[in-house]
């Protein structure tokens, strides 16, 4: 199987078990860039899944020296069709979606063998929130001071002290922006962590409490983890992500964009058809922020994401504390 992002190869594990355990497949191979591999490995722990850095013009030799069955592309897809990606994934291998169990239809990790590999002994009593605010796209990017103040909301309305908690953001994940903004967050605990790897990250979500994250390979990590988490969407709809997610909670953040979920996730601001409109209108606006999920413009996405999140957010948070007791 071929994918592209972190996050897609991510959702292919729910695909990989439905193989192995109910079609009698002896062996998948996913392949994807080679950056990718040593934080998938951490991941992908069946030794019946093989995590591959292959290129794209060689995978075709690939199947046929290893003796694979075959090769199916999963790219590009939700852009093209809109429709749920694991609904398609089971289309793509000619499976009628609605006759698999939605348990394969999210991602399926080995926790007690992961486990035994990611979890750190951490004494400290404070509820560890990790920050994404930053994905590989312009269109799915917010500024982590909306980021900051939405949980520092949440927090007083749920009546939990700022005290308990401690705020966690990888520098990769971040603006020069947002680096400019940090000396405001001196009411806060957050740590920036300067210099971290892919498998660095995934380390630090397994284990933090919470995630809040933007629409990114965070919110499947977590929802594989089974790690309470929030995932902001806007080009793209949560009904084509995470429709079927039980343990994470993402929201389509509304904003007055005629285009949204657009289905396009650029990599620079020129790929935005209202970042250009709204510029042109002498709106200020950050190059790499998406203008849905900028308060500055969109005044409706604070109030929006709070009165949908914050139940959910105090039960998380609840409960977390009753397992720190």
């Amino acid at each position: 199987m071929r994918s592209g992002g972190f996050g897609d190869i991510i959702a292919l594990s729910g695909l990989a078990n439905y193989l192995l355990e109910k079609k009698n497949i002896s062996k998948v191979v996913i392949y994807t860039r080679h950056f990718y591999i040593d934080g998938l490995n951490l991941l992908f722990t069946n030794e019946r899944i093989k995590i591959k850095g292959i290129y794209k013009d060689t995978v075709e030799d690939y199947v046929i020296n290893n003796d694979l069955f075959g090769v199916v592309y999963f790219e590009g897809l939700i852009e093209n069709s809109k429709e749920n990606w694991y609904d398609i994934h089971y289309k793509r291998i000619k499976e009628n979606h609605e006759e698999v169990d939605s348990y394969y239809k999210r991602p399926i990790f080995d926790l007690e063998k992961i486990d035994k590999n990611l979890k750190r002994n951490n004494d400290n009593d404070k509820v560890k929130i990790l920050l994404v605010p930053r994905s590989t796209s312009y269109t799915r990017s917010t500024r982590l001071i909306d980021m900051v103040n939405i949980l520092k909301k949440l927090i007083s309305e749920s009546n939990f002290d700022i005290k308990m908690f401690k705020f966690y953001v990888h520098k990769e994940n971040i603006t020069g922006t947002d680096i400019s903004d940090i000396p405001l967050f001196n009411d806060i605990d957050l740590e920036v962590i300067e210099k971290s790897t892919l498998k660095d990250f995934v380390l630090d979500l397994y284990n933090s409490d919470f995630v809040f994250t933007v629409d990114t390979a965070a919110i499947h990590l977590a929802e594989g983890f089974k790690k309470p988490a929030v995932g902001l969407y806007n080009s793209f709809s949560t009904n084509s992500r995470n429709k079927y997610y039980t343990y994470t909670k993402s929201i389509d953040v509304i904003s007055d964009c005629e285009l949204q979920p657009c289905f396009i996730h650029p990599t620079d601001f020129n790929g935005c058809p209202k970042f250009k409109d709204l510029i042109s209108k002498g709106i200020i606006l950050d190059k790499d922020i998406s203008p849905c999920l900028d308060s500055r413009w969109n005044t409706k996405m604070f109030d929006y994401i709070v009165n949908n999140v914050k139940e959910y957010f105090y039960d998380s948070i609840v409960k977390c504390l009753e397992s720190k007791k």
